[in-house]
């Protein structure tokens, strides 16, 4: 669980992994090549929720501006 947060975290898991199985270790340049697929999946997941939970904080604090969120109204700093 906490190589998630790692990017490519994960490789060091598959070298134990692959020995632990009895995989030669060539198969971990196989798991790699997945492995970048499912990792940019994952960050996707990551930021999608956290924006998710931002905002669904924001707005039960009321701190939500919808009108800029629904952008009919534009902020200027």
């Amino acid at each position: 669980m906490g190589t998630i947060v790692v990017p490519g975290g994960s490789v060091i898991v598959y070298t134990f992994l692959a020995s632990s199985l009895g995989l030669p270790l060539e198969s971990i340049a196989i798991l790699i090549g997945i492995d970048w697929f499912s990792g940019m999946f994952r960050t996707l997941m990551n930021v999608d929720v956290d924006v998710m939970v931002g905002m669904l904080v924001s707005s039960k604090l009321g701190d939500l501006d919808r009108d800029v969120y629904n952008e009919t109204k534009v902020v200027e700093y």
